[in-house]
């Protein structure tokens, strides 16, 4: 099971190197979500760009948005994600802050768009409308080679047909001492901090891909945590 890290990328180079370093050297690999809550943020390509060429081997996928790229974009991508050994998870996400929202692409075209490049791609799936319904539009795209899971609560996935279950790779959010405040604000599933440990020994027995640890782009509790496990 591998544990990955979202990485919320500083906006200076010399930061975002060091940041880079830090994470690929303190967990198996990293994840960059792309433009966060619709608002601007360093392009995923460039960091995953910058994370490959101070690490070969890691983990690296890029979390991209559809609501305001278009084809062209997506198949560009892949190249690039081809040539620098990327993976790619595809998301609608949230509708833009600055500009117009395209949408024209559904994550099943964009995974199977990628996947024609010969990249390794997935989608993310909810548990918002409960664990039959998320079964259901996995199977609708067996081809995807990961499912990031998004809502997840531990005793939902371990609900999760054994099949779908080992391309899963569970969204973690973690509350610490460093981002309490920030949790209060959210209206998503969290564990605290001290049940970290317990939470992935028994996501390692399920058998799942990997987990993805958030704690909301704090960067020093995630630090923390990467020291603990």
């Amino acid at each position: 099971m591998k544990i990955l890290a979202e990485i919320h990328p500083k906006k200076k180079l010399e930061k975002l190197s060091l940041q880079l370093e830090d994470l690929l050297s303190s967990f198996d690999g990293i994840d960059i979500p792309d433009s966060p809550m619709g608002f601007p943020s360093p392009l995923p390509i460039s960091v995953a760009t910058l994370a490959r060429r101070i690490n070969e081997r890691k983990e690296i996928i890029i979390n991209q948005r559809l609501a305001d790229v278009n084809e062209l974009y997506v198949r560009s991508l892949s190249i690039t994600s081809r040539i620098m050994n990327l993976r790619i998870a595809f998301t609608r996400g949230d509708p833009p802050k600055f500009g117009k929202e395209i949408g024209c692409l559904k994550s099943e075209d964009a995974v199977r768009i990628s996947k024609e490049q010969g990249v390794s791609s997935g989608i993310m799936l909810s548990f918002n409308k409960g664990v039959i319904e998320m079964e259901r539009r996995a199977r609708s795209l067996p081809e995807a080679d990961f499912y990031f899971l998004l809502r997840a609560e531990l005793n939902k996935v371990l609900q999760i047909d054994k099949e779908i279950l080992k391309k899963s790779i569970p969204y973690i959010i973690v509350k610490t001492e460093g981002n309490s405040e920030i949790i209060k604000e959210i209206s998503q599933p969290f564990i605290d901090e001290s049940d970290l440990i317990d939470h992935l020994t028994l996501y390692k027995r399920a058998g799942v891909m990997g987990v993805l640890i958030s704690t909301l782009g704090h960067n020093e509790s995630l630090f923390k945590l990467s020291k603990r496990i």
